[in-house]
This record gives structure tokens, sequence and C-alpha cells, in this order.
């Protein structure tokens, strides 16, 4: 090989991409690429092996987007989880007040049951005292004795009624009254639907058919490299990721220039990045 076509040697050992270079020994310049682990390929081959790199390119293509919808789906899905979790978690939150400032006869509270009973106690003295104005007309002084104690149970009760409730130290007036009313259970604080269990929420039709869609296309992926008794590439790497190791070489020498630039950038281009294309044609005099 002449000093040029050395020159190209060392330029396509230290640069692993493709390349279309003019040599003085053509036949030379390949052997050398292929002695390097290259693999040769006939100029009349490029254009079968430019539809099958279409093919599989496609075949990625496909199962990278599928992979976008299924991410997609599920990014939807989660947001519309947490804005329904955020709904409840508000209505849980947000107590529910009668229309027009009304309450409910169930909810009036302790000062209305003490009112209550204070208005019965009132009524039962009155009918104990009338009870003992019909003994005594009646010379039943024993009878009499009766209503007098039930007078005397019932101021009782009413002094008991009347004694100040105990509330906790230290606690606000607002915590007071929820005790004073009984069983008052606060809702959940806002910040608990961030622990919510939304994982474990069964997948939507919508993820669940995209997910679908996606196994569809890996099994077309695969089954398009068992079809040539080859082990399946990873899609990363065939869409242009880092390969594991050097690159691939394809080494054509084009003696007579059948391979035009059209076809050689749409054979560079189908292939993945971990195969390069050195295009070899004979220098010019």
């Amino acid at each position: 090989m002449t000093d040029h076509d050395l020159a190209l040697l060392e330029l396509l050992r230290r640069e692993p991409t493709s390349h279309v270079v003019d040599a003085d020994a053509p036949a030379a310049l390949a052997e050398a690429l292929l002695g390097s682990g290259g693999r040769a390929l006939a100029p009349g081959d490029v254009a079968g092996w430019v539809a099958e790199a279409q093919l599989l390119r496609a075949r990625a293509e496909a199962v990278l987007a599928a992979e976008h919808v299924v991410a997609r789906a599920v990014a939807s899905e989660q947001a519309r989880r947490s804005t329904l979790l955020d709904a409840d978690h508000e209505r849980e939150a947000v107590p529910e007040v009668p229309e027009d400032g009304a309450e409910d006869d169930d909810e009036d509270g302790p000062d209305a049951d003490r009112a209550a009973v204070r208005f019965a106690l009132v009524v039962l003295a009155v009918a104990q005292v009338g009870g003992i104005a019909v003994h005594v007309a009646d010379d039943m002084l024993l009878a009499a004795a009766l209503p007098a104690v039930s007078i005397l149970a019932v101021l009782a009760v009413v002094l008991a009624h009347r004694r100040p409730v105990r509330r906790p130290v230290g606690e606000p007036e607002v915590a007071a009254a929820a005790a004073d009313v009984g069983d008052v259970r606060p809702g959940p604080a806002p910040s608990d639907h961030a622990t919510a269990p939304v994982d474990a929420v069964p997948a939507s039709p919508v993820v669940r058919a995209a997910e679908a869609h996606l196994r569809r296309q890996l099994a077309a992926w695969k089954l398009a490299w068992w079809e040539r008794e080859l082990p399946p590439a990873d899609v990363g790497t065939w869409l242009g990721g880092p390969g594991a190791g050097p690159p691939a070489t394809l080494v054509v020498v084009d003696a007579d220039r059948q391979v035009d630039h059209d076809l050689y950038a749409a054979m560079t281009a189908a292939l993945p990045a971990a195969v390069r294309v050195v295009l070899v044609r004979p220098r010019a005099a």
C-alpha cells in the first residue's frame, strides 16, 4: 500500500465511523480492514442490506413508540388517581353545613340537651307538687312523703347538671367542643394521599391496552431476528445507543462505483451505530 493508503488505514482505525475513501490499492486496504475484524460485502448486496436494515429499524422504532405510549398512559393514570384521592380527602376534611345555617335536631349540641333535661325536670317537679297537694287534701300524709323525696332527687339532679364541664388543660376550644359532642373523629391529613397504595389499584384498560401493544411489538422484533436465525439485538443499541464494544465494520470495495451516494446514505442511516460501513473506491489518477 502507498503512504496515502496507510494514512487512510490509520484514519479508519482511529475513527470508528462510516467513511467513503478513495485508495490507490482498494483491495489491499480492504484486506487490512478485514484483518482487523471487518466483514466484506459485495456492491450488489448493498441494496438487500439496506432493505433488511430498514425493516429492522422500523421494528425497533415501533417498540420505542410503544414504550413511550405505555409511559404516557401510566403517567396519566397516576395523575388521575392522585386527583381523585385529593378530591376524596377534601370532601372528608370539609364538614357538611346545612343550608341557611340551620342545624339538625340531632346536632344541637350539649346546651340544647341540658335545656331539654331542665325543662323535663321542671315539669316533673310541678307534677310532684301537685301530687303532694292531692295527698294532703285527702289526709294521706305518708303518701305525700314520696313525692317530696322525688322533688329532692330532682333538685340533686339539677345541681349535678349545673356543675361546669371539665376540659383538658392546654387544649384549644375546638378540641374541647369536640369532646363535649362525643364521637367526633377528625378526617385524614392532607398528606395522607402521598402514601396511599396507588400501585395496588389494578391498571386501567388504557394502560393494559398499551402494555399489550408493547408486548406485540417486542414479539415482532424478536421474531424478525429469529426468522434470520440470529439472536435478538438490543432495541436501544439498534436505535443509536452505545454498543458494548467497538463497532462492527462492513467493507464494500466498489471498484466500478455501483453504489451511489443515496444508497450509501440510506444504508448508513438504517444500520445501527454499532455497525459502520466503509466504502472503498479506486483513487483517480
